[in-house]
């Protein structure tokens, strides 16, 4: 089975939702369910934002890693804006991006549950965008074709209703279920292959694994914050010149606002998190620590 959630509201901050019934085209129906999630601005395509302070482009460069990906500049700092009413009009739109939550995509063991963004973002012009779908698997769950279809047409969907955005896939995948999340990533470079996608990845993926290889995707972010008991020791190894395995894991990482490391490599674009509200203050403060 395949569900769909919409917000009904009287307004954009006061939304709650509805479960809709299976769909015969999920596609479509989840196009329809789209229609009612609250307004984005205009998707700006990647551009040179910031290349006067990153050399972004050269770093995505992915040429003989027989993707046949192109690479392309991209702001040097992207902030991610989950699914709160955020007001980013007070960032640097010339080097700083947005990557906001689009929808959440939930595999469960009776089927698949989309349930778009219900909150409003304010952002200024000009500002690059990437679209974010954020994929969970319950624990119980043990996903099929069926599941990893359904999933492919959430990202179709989305990608069709920001056209000329990036789109991030934010996989939360136990280790059994690495082969769903290949097949994902597999599937939807088939179904949109001019677009430009992008997936966060443990730090682990990066460092020791080498299945990452198999993702046909323009990007890889390593997330460098919630690390658990390895942290200290991956950190570490980034301040003294270490790296990780796949080029693509080289040109950006994400970080939070509340376990910053003391030293981050200056070669790379940054994606910044915030459990709380983003501020101006806290935008400043940001910008102090990565432009320095």
């Amino acid at each position: 089975m395949v569900a769909y959630r919409k917000p009904v509201n009287d307004s954009v901050f006061g939304a709650f939702f509805i479960e809709m019934p299976q769909l015969s085209a999920p596609h479509r129906g989840i196009d329809r369910l789209l229609e009612f999630a609250p307004h984005v601005p205009p998707i700006m395509p990647f551009s040179s934002l910031g290349a006067g302070l990153f050399a972004i482009g050269a770093l995505l460069a992915l040429g003989g890693d027989g993707t046949g990906l192109a690479a392309r500049p991209n702001p040097a700092l992207v902030l991610w804006s989950w699914d709160r009413a955020d007001d980013l009009r007070f960032i640097d739109a010339r080097d700083t991006g947005v990557a906001f939550l689009a929808a959440t995509v939930h595999v469960t063991p009776s089927g698949v549950i989309v349930t778009p963004r219900r909150n409003p973002l304010q952002l200024p012009p000009q500002t690059t965008r990437i679209a974010v779908a954020h994929i969970a698997l319950d624990r119980d769950a043990v996903p099929g074709p069926a599941d990893r279809a359904a999933v492919v047409d959430a990202l179709a969907a989305i990608g069709a209703k920001y056209p000329g955005a990036a789109l991030q896939i934010d996989f939360e995948v136990p280790a059994s279920q690495r082969g769903f999340l290949i097949g994902v990533v597999e599937a939807a470079r088939r179904r949109l292959p001019d677009m430009h996608l992008s997936i966060t990845a443990l730090t682990s993926w990066c460092l020791n694994k080498t299945w990452v290889a198999q993702l046909p995707v323009d990007e890889i972010v390593p997330m460098l914050f919630r690390l658990g008991p390895d942290r200290d020791r991956i950190r570490a190894s980034l301040v003294d010149g270490g790296d990780f395995r796949d080029p693509r894991c080289r040109a950006s990482l994400g970080v939070s606002t509340d376990e910053m490391p003391a030293a981050l490599p200056t070669d790379r674009r940054l994606y910044a998190f915030t459990p709380q509200r983003w501020t101006a203050a806290r935008y400043a403060v940001l910008r102090r620590k990565i432009f320095r």
